[in-house]
């Protein structure tokens, strides 16, 4: 039996709040709600609370690797946390598919995914933007990734579309890629998961993690989105017609 999808549900610090706090609870119902209905085995940390203890643990959200990792923006107020967050987590976890959701992401998208308009201007960490309830997108992320599938935000794909348009910057000479993680990164890039990659290559999934922190590395990359830009701007593998 294959083993369940690991889903980590994160509330980050929030320097404002209202009365209470009511994201922290919609996230232990959407990790019911996930392992009920998908199966995947679900954390979820409040990191208000967790930077109070005495004995603070970051590497429960840093040193240990997700298959999905959400992040709640409840409002505005966290959208810079969440953010940055977000790509600390990415630059811990690379392989992980990365989700953000709440209320500031519901009204304003594309601050999170590098689209017109938004508050920054610069890469994006993130995968997928859940707008409005976030229970059924999320599980069928879930289930996209316990089946080795890795399916982009539809805003996430124009904006590649978009990168693809645009002549390739002149990017410094870097060390070059070995035959496997080239292939590494050519099932990476068709958006295939760590654990579709290891069954196709025959190998263990820590081993394809390793490659794939390499390719990273090697490229001066930060995500697997940004991998796969790269694979379709040389040519390794082509855009589907």
């Amino acid at each position: 039996m294959p083993s369940p999808v690991s889903v980590l549900l994160i509330s980050p610090p929030r320097s404002w709040r209202p009365d209470g706090n009511f994201g922290d609870s919609h996230l232990v119902a959407l990790g019911s709600f996930l392992e009920a209905r998908t199966g995947a085995r679900v954390e979820v940390i409040d990191l208000d609370y967790e930077r109070f203890l005495q004995a603070p643990h970051p590497e429960r959200v840093f040193g240990r690797n997700f298959f999905v990792v959400g992040i709640s923006c409840y409002s505005s107020y966290d959208y810079l946390t969440a953010f940055y967050l977000g790509r600390e987590i990415r630059r811990s976890n690379p392989s992980a598919i990365l989700v953000v959701g709440g209320y500031h992401p519901s009204a304003r998208p594309g601050d999170f995914l590098d689209l017109p308009g938004s508050e920054l201007d610069e890469p994006s960490p993130f995968d997928h933007v859940v707008v409005g309830e976030g229970e059924l997108p999320l599980a069928r992320i879930v289930r996209a990734a316990a089946r080795g599938e890795v399916r982009l935000d539809p805003r996430a794909q124009q904006r590649l579309m978009r990168e693809l348009r645009r002549p390739a910057a002149p990017e410094p000479a870097r060390e070059a890629l070995t035959e496997r993680e080239t292939e590494v990164l050519q099932h990476l890039a068709r958006g295939a998961t760590n654990k579709a990659i290891a069954q196709a290559l025959g190998v263990g999934e820590a081993t394809v993690k390793s490659h794939v922190s390499a390719v990273l590395a090697k490229l001066g990359l930060k995500s697997r989105t940004q991998a796969a830009l790269h694979a379709l701007r040389e040519g390794w593998v082509t855009r589907d017609p």
